[in-house]
């Protein structure tokens, strides 16, 4: 049986306490470098060595309609595809497209909330 850690309490349990600072971490909207061998050349950026794009799971909080229109799209695919593996791939075209400049966005605040639309 492990040995209990002994906790030590402060002279009052409503005593005031400070947040540590939190961690540095790279800013999350560049990639990261690495050298050209560690790459494995599968994207134009990894075969010339330049980044390492790392995947990050993210959430999206859509209507229920707007899943099931997912969830439609994936059936009539492959029978391996799933409604998060188009969902992946909306997002990637949309990002893909805004960069191009295909797509222009503009943000407000409409009943109290921010929101994000296309402009025209």
């Amino acid at each position: 049986m492990a040995k209990r850690k002994k906790v030590t309490i402060q002279e009052s349990p409503f005593a005031k306490t400070e947040r540590s600072a939190p961690a540095a971490r790279p800013d999350r909207g560049q990639p990261t470098p690495t050298p050209a061998a560690a790459t494995g050349g599968t994207d134009d950026a990894r075969a010339q060595g330049e980044v390492t794009d790392k995947v990050r799971a993210v959430s999206v909080s859509l209507r229920e309609s707007e899943y099931a229109t997912y969830d439609q799209i994936a059936a009539g695919l492959d029978p391996a595809a799933t409604r998060m593996a188009v969902m992946n791939e909306a997002l990637r075209i949309f990002v893909r497209m805004y960069r191009a400049g295909k797509i222009k966005i503009a943000s407000g605040i409409e009943g109290g909330r921010v929101i994000v639309r296309e402009s025209k």
